[in-house]
Parts: structure tokens; sequence; C-alpha cells
């Protein structure tokens, strides 16, 4: 008895010795295959002025952003084309230059590259390494107006199945309306036309003036004769559709010439003095002729006997005078670039504020508040307080946000908009194949250094950020990240990314590739800070100033 226990308890501990040398030797192999080391780029301390402290890899598939101070909208922010990660290695590889990697695309999204003809379309056709729902329709060709300012003609639409965003003309809506082959699609709007004040250029240092021009401005006539069709009456920064953000009862000033006058009385105001009013003499943004605009306002504040102005100046004039903070009151657009309701106040207030004058640390301040809560009903709450402080302070009068429309054959399928975008991928088609009409051609295929939206509407579909916006509910959805969060205070953003997704070339996806391609853009020592123009504009208004960056 006691002999077989020996033997059986000798037995146990051979078989237990040899499971721990084959779990000592497993461990060890699996240290020894791994050669992940993760990268970190970080900012000495914040003093350099912009929102970003640090991007790191905290393992192969977790990635994590440290801020300088807190922003809900981080997530986004991110969600921007321009954010499209890339293989570190392909990165190197191409130095980050825009041109060699327009010539070969390395990506993670839906489409590849087929063909991009310099004079003639661009071919995708759907990636057989995608790592989400295949595109619906296999291939699409895209091609070019040939007069993008005219917008599209008759022939020109009728020669495709879906279009990019652009506002509408009379002439073409007058068209579209005696026929049922298209059926068009209304983005939420995210776009501002003010009428803009320098609070550093008396009189507009007068909170009572602006307030008297607000109660004399009539923005419903000029939103109804100078703006493009479907225009909506702006009575705050932020408008329709745009939750949190947007306050639900708050209203601009009533138009009253009697009381606005009297408050310029009691306020002191020189009824001799002329005032100047700048505008683009030409066609902007969302502003087809500026001119008219400027005229009208013009002739409104003449009700109230002030003397303006006018002042033409070419569109590059305009845009150093803006950053010079020289034009006392100016006709301008703008267009948020993510759409959350802190958008609206962040890229006038914050990266553009010289062309107001002096800051308003009330709006600063009010912002800072929103942007550190993530509850929605808590924001909402924080937005409605800055919503009010805006009216209160009139930095500038809101006139009309601008939507544009995509035009949809009645042949296709499953077609939605967001506020930026189409969903191509989603549509289908009786032919497997889409025909896209855009505005203008892309000058590079690499999103990471340029900034306009026909650009974007192609690379988002060959790339893939962390985080996406939806159609039609305007919320984020996982793209990369299949998940992510944050602290108490929004200053630092963790993202997890997918297992499993593969670049065009095969390469796994890590956490390496997120720091690489965000310090590529970020960070100016970075060898792969090149780009196409070496500005990053896109970015700046964004996050602020970039890392390493000469002084000016």
């Amino acid at each position: 008895m006691t002999k077989r226990f020996c033997k059986n308890l000798f037995s146990l501990a051979v078989i237990t010795a040899f499971l721990l040398a084959g779990c000592n030797l497993s461990t060890q192999q699996t240290t020894n295959l791994s050669t992940f080391s993760p990268l970190k780029v970080s900012a000495e301390n914040c003093n350099y002025g912009g929102e970003i402290k640090s991007v790191a890899a905290v393992d192969e598939y977790t990635v994590r952003f440290t801020l300088c101070s807190p922003d809900a909208s981080f997530p986004a922010k991110i969600s921007s084309p321009i954010f499209a990660v890339q293989d570190r290695d392909f990165l190197n590889a191409n130095q980050g230059d825009s041109k060699s990697l327009t010539k070969t695309i390395n990506g993670t999204g839906p489409y590849q590259l087929i063909s991009n003809n310099p004079v003639g379309q661009i071919q995708l056709h759907s990636s057989a390494s995608y790592w989400g729902v295949p595109p619906s329709t296999q291939t699409l060709n895209i091609k070019f107006l040939l007069h993008p300012s005219e917008g599209p003609s008759l022939e020109e639409l009728y020669g495709t199945d879906a279009t990019t965003s652009f506002t509408l003309s009379t002439d073409l809506t007058n068209t579209l309306g005696v026929t049922d082959t298209f059926i068009q699609l209304k983005h939420v709007p995210l776009d501002l036309v003010y009428l803009g004040f320098n609070n550093q250029i008396k009189p507009m240092d007068n909170v009572n003036v602006r307030k008297a021009f607000a109660m004399t401005v009539d923005r419903a006539r000029i939103v109804g004769f100078d703006l493009p069709i479907g225009t909506g009456m702006a009575d705050q920064m932020i408008p329709m559709g745009v939750t949190p953000g947007r306050t639900g009862r708050l209203t601009w000033y009533a138009v009253d010439t009697t009381a606005a006058h009297q408050l310029l009385v009691d306020s002191g105001f020189d009824f001799n003095q002329e005032l100047t009013l700048a505008y683009v003499d030409g066609a902007m943004d969302y502003i087809s002729t500026p001119r008219y605009l400027a005229e009208e306002i013009q002739s409104e504040l003449a009700v109230i006997q002030v003397k303006v102005t006018l002042k033409p100046m070419t569109q590059s004039d305009f845009d150093q005078a803006l950053a010079n903070g020289t034009l006392m009151m100016f006709v301008n657009s703008f267009s948020a670039l993510y759409p959350d309701g802190a958008a609206f106040y962040e890229y006038p207030f914050i990266r553009q504020a010289k062309q107001f004058g002096s800051s308003y640390p009330d709006l600063s301040q009010d912002l800072s508040s929103v942007q550190s809560e993530q509850d929605k009903t808590v924001r909402q709450a924080k937005f409605d307080l800055l919503n009010q402080k805006f009216k209160d302070l009139v930095p500038l009068i809101p006139i009309g946000n601008v939507p544009e429309w995509s035009f949809f054959r009645n042949t296709v399928n499953n077609e939605a908009v967001n506020g930026f975008y189409e969903n191509y991928e989603n549509i289908t088609t009786p032919t497997n194949t889409l025909q896209v009409l855009e505005s203008n051609r892309p000058a590079s295929l690499w999103p990471a250094d340029e900034t306009d939206l026909d650009t974007f509407r192609i690379t988002r579909l060959l790339y893939d950020t962390l985080v996406s916006y939806n159609f039609g509910d305007q919320e984020l959805t996982p793209d990369l990240a299949d998940s992510w969060e944050s602290n108490t205070n929004a200053t630092q953003w963790t993202f997890a990314l997918r297992y499993g997704v593969k670049f065009t070339d095969g390469a796994n996806l890590d956490a390496n590739d997120v720091v690489a391609s965000f310090s590529a853009i970020w960070n100016t020592a970075d060898v792969n800070h090149k780009g196409r123009s070496g500005n990053f504009t896109f970015f700046q208004e964004l996050f602020g100033p970039l890392l390493n960056a000469p002084a000016k």
C-alpha cells in the first residue's frame, strides 16, 4: 500500500514536471516569436501650442492618445479621412510622399484602385482582402465635371448613376424638376454664412453696436434672395441636425430697426462715420455672388442711418486680411470639420480667432467646459449656456446654413448620405457597376495632406480610419478600431484595434501602423512628414500647431 502510493506519487511528480516544462517551453517560444516593439511619439510638454501630448502603442492592438486639454470630440475629429492608417513599412518605403503613395495604393478599405487616368476616369474595384462586409457594387467608375465651378450639366448627369454633392442652382433645379430620372438627397448642413465683426476696430468693439446690427440685418430676406436654394435661416451658430450642440428653443434677435437705432443713440454711436464691409469679388464657398449679399446688408443698415462703404477684395487678399485681423466687417462662410456642435465654435473662435479681433474668453471657457463632458445630456446643457453666451456677445451675425445635395438615378438602390459623403459602397445597381460624377479631380490619392471633400470621397473608399460616421444618423461607428474609451475628463483616449485586418500588400495591421501614420502628419521631425504641400492644413485646423514646427 505504501509502496504503491510512493510509486504513484513519483509518477505524478514526473508527469507534473514534464507538463510544467512544456508550459515553460511554450511560454518561452511565444516570447521569442514576438517581435512587436511598441512605438510612442510625444511632445516634451504642451507649450508648443497643440492639443496632442502623445500617441502610443500600448500593445500590438491598442493605441492610446493623450491630450493637452479635454476633448470630448476627439473620436469625431479622427474620423476625418486625413487620418487614414497606412502600413508603417510601406509608409517608410515611400517616405510619406503623396505622389509616391498615389502611384501604388496600399489600403485596408472596401475598394482597390484599378486605374487612375490623368485625363479620364478613376476606376475602383471591390477589394478581395477587405475585412468588412464586401461592397454591394463591384466596380466604381468615377468621372469629373468639365466645368466644376458651374456644376453638372444635364448631359453629364444623364451619364451617371450618382453625383458628388453640390449646392443647387435655379437652372439645375428647374431642369431636374421636369424629370423623375433622379432622386435628390439633402446632406445635413454643416456650414454657416455670416456677417463677421472685428472687436478691435471701433465701433465694433461695442457689444451694443453689434446687437443693434443684429436687430437690423434681415436674415430671412437675405436667405430668400441671395443664397442657394434650400438654404435655411440661421438663428444660432449650430445648424439643425447637429446634436448634441444645437439649442432647441434659442432664437436670434428679431428685426426691429426702431429699437436698433435707439440702441445706437444710447451707445453714443457716431452716425457720421463711414464703416467698411469687405467681401470677395467673386464666388465663394456657399455664396455664389457675395457682392449681392454685401449690398443688401449695406442697404439694410442704411435704414438705421449707418453709413457703409463696400470693400471688394480678391480671395487671397481677403484671406490674408482675415488672418491679420484687419477687416472691420466682412461677409464670410465656413464649414465644420466634423459633425459635432463643438466644431462650430472651435474653428472660428479658437483656430481662426484673429479675424474677430480680441478673443472672447467667455466663449473659450464655455467651450472647454463642453469638451470636458462626455454625457450627452449634460453636454447639451453646457452647449445651451454656450449658445446663449454667443447670442449675448454677438461676435458675428449668423445668416444661413446652405445644404448640399446629391443626385441618384432611380435605378439604383440603398442610397444614403451623411453630412459629408455618399454611401457608394452600399449602393446596388443592375449592372454591378456604379457611374459616379465628381466635381474636381483629386491632386493626390493619399489624404493626409489634403483638404477637399472631392479627394476624401474617393480616399475613404481605399483606406480606413479608426472610427467613421454612419449614413443617416450621424453616429460614430467602429472602423479599424472596434471599441474605444476615455478617462473621465476626456484627456486620454484608448482604441482597441480589430484583429486580422490586412493591407493590400498583405501586411497585418497593428498599433504601430496607427502611431506611424499619425506621427507622419503631426510631427514635423518625422522622416515621413512630407505629404503633398507639406502644410497639413486640415490637421492644424483640428488640433492646432504641428509638433516640432519651426518658429515663425
